[in-house]
Formats: structure tokens, C-alpha cells, sequence
């Protein structure tokens, strides 16, 4: 697994001070040992509060804790900076935090004040360095068409949601979608039916904000061409009553109105079978009733939204393809009312195909955090999708840090536009895999352009939460991603008087694309991949040092890193924060609040201050120019 690094230029000149000041109280001064002779031995009075510098000089792009390593004594007692009222960093009436990354040449002082209020400082210089330009094989490796879209999800089984035979990403893939209504229920308007085909393949311009198509065609650049027909109406046998009473009659439903929908449209169905695995590469159903959704009342989830699976026919062959995924929809989410009454709204449409595609729900199903911030298609529905959901279904080519260079830029474009993107891993220890299934982090160049646009300026459900948008400045993106996943890679404490094999054992696998396989005795000795990590806890697992499979895992999926260093910005029950001006970083010009990320003031975003599989970054970086629609990334060893 191959660890893209953070990149931060360090440079660590030992150079001493020659005087210490005696700290003064309730005012600011200079107090420096030498940085050569420990403070036992040292021929300065070590009385009063005293701080020593391990380099007085240091490169930018670090903090002074990476680049001057300052150690603080009272009275000769080298003392915990933990212990102070407040330790900071200083450069005219300019104030940092000590975990803060310098990036602007010139004289810094670093400060320490007691709860005493004496206070004592440290001068030190930071220096201006000359990085390179990454190019192919030097700063960095960029992933290659072949390689995005042979581990595309759809070619991942058990990775992503609810499994195998996923819609394809790629090419041109039809959709059936059969309107569906109930015996003795509710029945289709003109208006309804006749919105369906624009909503679901119709042009962007001739909807309030994107079709289904549009869209995908759009968020892929171009490589995903949905398009399908929407067939005659079919009323089912069954009655709401009868619905709502058995939740798994969907299936049979589903079932029924494929097999009306090729006898009264002539639907053919191996023209819904893009790869040819057997299976219809996807179906939408459409429902009305006079019944509705509410939380309150028992079985009533059949008359929500959700994207399902069914068991199919194993006779099903790419000659007479079976159903097995499917969404299915009330006509009430796709007449929302947020660009009026009667107009259509294709966002939970877009949402809920992103799981036909086989991403998953990146909210908290329990809602105790918003883990990307909420502005996402997959957490609350709004906006493009983000460049690991596009990496996961072979839409984009990151580049991927190799560790080959100290100090060096990557220029990115907008993301909306162009689809560039970072992956970022340690490279000194575990390599990063090849794949999507590994950690990292992604950046990206978030713009509030494309499918953001209109997003930006408000949406209707998000209305009195934060912005009630997605972002509406410019801004580095930058996500943890731990998509790594394990295999049952055999069993122990075989018991052969009665075959069983006892306690399985699992690790996690680079080998993702594999395929079960059994030992002469028959004990599996590789299994399927399976993704570990969700966004929601009690769903998410790790794979433990004994090698066994524990769930209830603090790990997630997908989280927005946010630029402020804020590990509580979206720990809440709402999406209070939603648009938040903290999260990305970027020069003040274009919106950002923050700039530059420091492993020192990101840590405390990770679970244990780490990556979950325990390593850190080897960069820091920041961004060192910006325009509307470009901005380049700084990235300097520590």
C-alpha cells in the first residue's frame, strides 16, 4: 500500500545564540541559551524562565517545532510546554500557533508566557527556499487510464455498496425506468409522466438544474452516457395496504414490471446489459402512493428512497439478463418544490445512482457527525461529486506524491473542470498499492463552478443549516480516505475428527481484484475483498493485530480534513457548519480562512493522531499561488 506524503521542506541549521536575557515579568523578552550545551552545564544563569533553539534558522513550508525543535526551561528544569499559559509564534503584530506552518521569509519570535504572566522570547529566521516543479518520474507518478478504470468500482465485487454487479462507470449504459402505481391507489397526472423523460435523459437546459444524464455526463468528463427509456405506466396487482404490510413484495413488484415492460414497450433487455454479466445494469422504479413515509410508523420505509438488491434467476446470462440492483423512488423526492411546485428536481435521483454505481451513503447513519462536511452528492445530496468518488468509478488520473523530491509544486486546475487531483501517502514504509483501496489523502482545487454552481448560491433542503450550500469560495479540498480491504486469508484450531476449521483469520489485501481459493484440505485460503471502513461506527471494521475481524471501528471511509485543523467542525448532530468558511485552505483573497497543513495541527483529525494504519506524512504543504482557476500546491519534506 503505497502512502502519498504530506510534503514539508525541513531544514534543520544548528546555529547557537550567544546571550540569554533574563525573562522580565509582565513583559516580552529574550531569553536563549545555546543550543550546543545541555542547561546543567551551560555558564548561563539558568534562573527564571530560559528557552533554548536547536537551529536558529529554518527553511519555510515547516513549523518552529519541526524546524527550530525549542525546548523551554524554569529554572534550569526543562519544562513541557503544556505547562505554560500560552506558547505562540510571532512576526510584527502577525500571531501564530505553534503548530502553524511559516511560510513568508523574514524574522519570527518565539514566545512563551507563564501564568505569572513573565513572559521570555526567542528570535529565529526563516528562510526562503527554491522548489521544483514536479514533472512524470520526479515529485510525482500520475495514474494511467488503463490503471483508473480496471479498478473502477464495478470491477471491485464486494467493495462500495451492496456488492457485485454494479451499473458500469464507464461507456454507455441504459437505464429502464418503469413508473409504478398501486391497485385501488393513487394514479400518474400528465404533467408527472411526461416530466419523467426530461428528468431522468433530457438536456440541462431544459431542467431547473441537471437531468440524470446531464449530470453524469458532466461529473464523468465525459466518460458515462446514461441514457434508457421510460416505459408505459404499470399498475401493480398488489394494493398500498397489501405494500406496506410486506416490504419484500418490492422485489416481486420490480419483477413483475420488467415483465410487463417487455411485453407492452418491447423492451429488449440485452440493450440494458452494457458489460454483458447477465445482469441489467440498472433499474428504476418509480412509484406513487397515497401513502407516505414516517418515521413513526411501523413498515412505512417502503414508501421512501433506497437503492436495493434482488436474488435473481441463476439461469440469467448475458442472453437474457436478470434484475439485481435497483432504486426505488417516490415521484414525491423528484417533485422536491425547491425550484417550484411543479418543477422536477433530479437530486436525489443523481444521489441515489451514485449507489447503483456503488458508492456508498458518506453520511452518519446515526447523525453524529457530518464526516466530508456535509457539501457532498453523497453525504447531503448537492453539488459535483468529490475526487475520491470520481477515482473509485475510473473518472480521474491522480497524481500520486513519490517521495523522489524535498520542496516541489503540483499546479492543479479546478477540479469541476478538469478532474486533477493529489494522492498523498508516506512513501517511506508501506508504498501506496496501485489502487483506490488504500489510505491517503485526496486534494483537489474546489471551485464553486460546474455542478457546484448553482448549489452554492443555496439549496432549498438545506435552508437555516450554515450556508445552506456547497461552498461558495475557492479553496484546496483535502480528504483522509481509508478504503483499504481485507480477505479471510485462512482459519485456525482446525478440529479434523469433525472438518470444522475454527476462528477465521483476515488481513488486509492489496490483492483486490481476487478470487476465493482453498487449500487441499479445503480450508479457504483467500477469500473475496471486502471494503473495512463506513462513515457510520457501528457499521465500520478493522482488522485487529491478532488478525481477527472486530467491528464498531473509529474508522472512517471518508473525511474532510478541515483547513482550520478543527477536529469538532462537523462532530455535530446538524449540519450547522454546512458551507463553512474554515475548511479549505487557500490565499485569503479567494475565501479561505486558513492555509497550510502541518502533520502538527492535522494529527488531531486522525484517529490516535495518525493514519489508522499507524504511519504519518513525510510533507507538509500549503498553497503558494492561487487564480480562479488554477492553484498550485507547495509540498516540503519535514
Amino acid at each position: 500500500m503505497k502512502q502519498t506524503p504530506f510534503i514539508f521542506s525541513c531544514l534543520g541549521v544548528f546555529l547557537m545564540a550567544s546571550c540569554t536575557i533574563p525573562a522580565q515579568k509582565t513583559s516580552s523578552s529574550s531569553s536563549l541559551l545555546p543550543s550546543s550545551e545541555s542547561a546543567s552545564s551551560s555558564s548561563e544563569d539558568m534562573t527564571g524562565l530560559k528557552i533554548r533553539l536547536a537551529a536558529n534558522s529554518m527553511r519555510l513550508g515547516l513549523t518552529v517545532m519541526e524546524g527550530c525543535s525549542p525546548v523551554v526551561f524554569v529554572d534550569g528544569k526543562e519544562t513541557p510546554l503544556s505547562s505554560f499559559e500560552r506558547v505562540w509564534v510571532s512576526r510584527g503584530d502577525t500571531q501564530y500557533a505553534i503548530t502553524d506552518l511559516l511560510m513568508t521569509p523574514g524574522t519570527y519570535s518565539f514566545k512563551v508566557r507563564t501564568h505569572a504572566l513573565d513572559t521570555v522570547e526567542a528570535s529565529f529566521q526563516v528562510t526562503a527556499t527554491t522548489s521544483e516543479i514536479a514533472i512524470e518520474g520526479q515529485g510525482y507518478t500520475q495514474v494511467t487510464d488503463e490503471v483508473a478504470a480496471k479498478y473502477s468500482l464495478m470491477n471491485v465485487p464486494y467493495a462500495g455498496s451492496l456488492g457485485q454487479h454494479k451499473t458500469p462507470s464507464r461507456g454507455n449504459v441504459k437505464l429502464l425506468v418503469i413508473p409504478v402505481t398501486f391497485t385501488a391507489g393513487a394514479t400518474w397526472t400528465t404533467a408527472e409522466l411526461s416530466a419523467l423523460p426530461t428528468l431522468y435523459f433530457g438536456a440541462a437546459e431544459d431542467t431547473a438544474w441537471q437531468s440524470l444524464a446531464s449530470y453524469y455526463e458532466a461529473s464523468s468528463y465525459g466518460l458515462l452516457h446514461l441514457s434508457g427509456q421510460v416505459t408505459s405506466p404499470y399498475v401493480s396487482t398488489y394494493t398500498e395496504e397489501q405494500m406496506q404490510n410486506n416490504n419484500g413484495l418490492t422485489s416481486t413488484v420490480l419483477q413483475q414490471a420488467i415483465a410487463s415492460a417487455v411485453t407492452t414497450d418491447g423492451i429488449n433487455l440485452k440493450d440494458y446489459d452494457s458489460d454483458g454479466d447477465g445482469y441489467i445494469d440498472g433499474v428504476n422504479i418509480v412509484y406513487k402512493a397515497l401513502h407516505s413515509y414516517n418515521a413513526n410508523v411501523s413498515n412505512s420505509s417502503v414508501w421512501w428512497n433506497w437503492t436495493s438488491t434482488i436474488s435473481s434467476s441463476s439461469s440469467s446470462s448475458s442472453l437474457s439478463p436478470a434484475p439485481y440492483r435497483y432504486f426505488w423512488c417516490n415521484i414525491k423526492q423528484l417533485f422536491t418544490g425547491y425550484y417550484g411546485s411543479r418543477v422536477p428536481d433530479a437530486h436525489t435521483l443523481v444521489h441515489e445512482t451514485g449507489h447503483m454505481l456503488g458508492l456508498n451513503d458518506y453520511y452518519d447513519y446515526d447523525t453524529a457527525s457530518y464526516p466530508t462536511g456535509g457539501a457532498d452528492m453523497m453525504e447531503l445530496n448537492i453539488g459535483d461529486h468529490d475526487a475520491y468518488s470520481k477515482y473509485l468509478l475510473g473518472w480521474v488520473r491522480p497524481y500520486v506524491v513519490d517521495g523522489t523530491l524535498p520542496d516541489f509544486t503540483i499546479t492543479l486546475n479546478d477540479f469541476a473542470s478538469s478532474g486533477d487531483c493529489i494522492l498523498l501517502r508516506d512513501t517511506t514504509t508501506d508504498p501506496w498499492n496501485g489502487t483506490p483501496y488504500d489510505e491517503y489523502l485526496m486534494l483537489s482545487y474546489y471551485t464553486p463552478t460546474g455542478l457546484n454552481e448553482q448549489d452554492s448560491q443555496g439549496y432549498g433542503e438545506w435552508r437555516g443549516w450554515g450556508t445552506g450550500s456547497t461552498y461558495r469560495y475557492r479553496g484546496l479540498q483535502v480528504f483522509h480516505i481509508d478504503e483499504r480491504l481485507y480477505s479471510r486469508v485462512g482459519s485456525k484450531n482446525y478440529q479434523p475428527l469433525n472438518g470444522t476449521f475454527g476462528t477465521p483469520v483476515y488481513d488486509y489485501t492489496d490483492d483486490v481484484l481476487n478470487t476465493p481459493a482453498t487449500d487441499d484440505e479445503g480450508a479457504l485460503t483467500k477469500d473475496y475483498a471486502f471494503q473495512a471502513s463506513s462513515n457510520t461506527q457501528r457499521y465500520s471494521s478493522e482488522i485487529t493485530k491478532n488478525n481477527s475481524l472486530a467491528i464498531n471501528s473509529r474508522h472512517q471511509e471518508i473525511r474532510l480534513i478541515p483547513a482550520s485543523g478543527d477536529a469538532t467542525l462537523f462532530t455535530s448532530s446538524t449540519p450547522k457548519n454546512l458551507g463553512s468558511w474554515d475548511a479549505l485552505a487557500g490565499q485569503s483573497d479567494f475565501g479561505p480562512r486558513y492555509n497550510g497543513f502541518s502533520w502538527d495541527k492535522m494529527s488531531a483529525c486522525f484517529v490516535n493522531g495518525s493514519f489508522n494504519d499507524g504511519s504519518s506524512l513525510e510533507y507538509n504543504f500549503f498553497v503558494s499561488e492561487q487564480t480562479d482557476s488554477a492553484l498550485t500546491v507547495r509540498f516540503v519534506r519535514r
